[in-house]
Formats: structure tokens, C-alpha cells, sequence
């Protein structure tokens, strides 16, 4: 499809979970995100709960939450 993909952490893994794959491929928050068409989270109960990737579901021209919380 052509799409760059960006994987954005807020905060490091406890080292308990060092075996899930792909965790190389996440990165801290970088402004050369702030031009994305699709912003996705899951398990997040509010916006305000993506921490510091707020800025980039603000500046995404669409969002998708994948969640079970009765509030989205």
C-alpha cells in the first residue's frame, strides 16, 4: 500500500514483557509525525490517555480507537 508506519511508546516496557516482538521498531514522539492521515489506538478509555501521542490524534486527519470502554 505505500504507507509509512509509525509506532509511538510513551514510556519504556517493564523488562518482563523485553520478549514481545518488534519492540525495536517503536519510537519516542517525533514531530516529523505531526503529518499522519490515520492515528490508531487501542485500549484507551479517553484521548487524553495517549499521552504524549495527544498532539499527533489532534493533528491526524483521522482516528480510529479499537476499544471495549463504554466512554469512546
Amino acid at each position: 500500500m505505500g504507507k509509512t508506519v509509525y509506532l509511538i511508546k510513551n514510556d519504556d516496557l517493564p523488562s518482563n514483557l523485553s520478549f514481545l516482538p518488534y519492540l525495536d521498531k517503536y519510537s519516542w514522539p517525533s514531530e516529523e509525525y505531526l503529518s499522519i492521515d490515520l492515528f490508531i489506538t487501542t485500549d484507551i478509555a479517553a484521548k487524553s490517555r495517549t499521552g504524549k501521542g495527544e498532539i499527533f490524534f489532534e493533528k491526524a486527519r483521522k482516528s480510529l480507537c479499537i476499544d471495549h470502554h463504554r466512554t469512546n
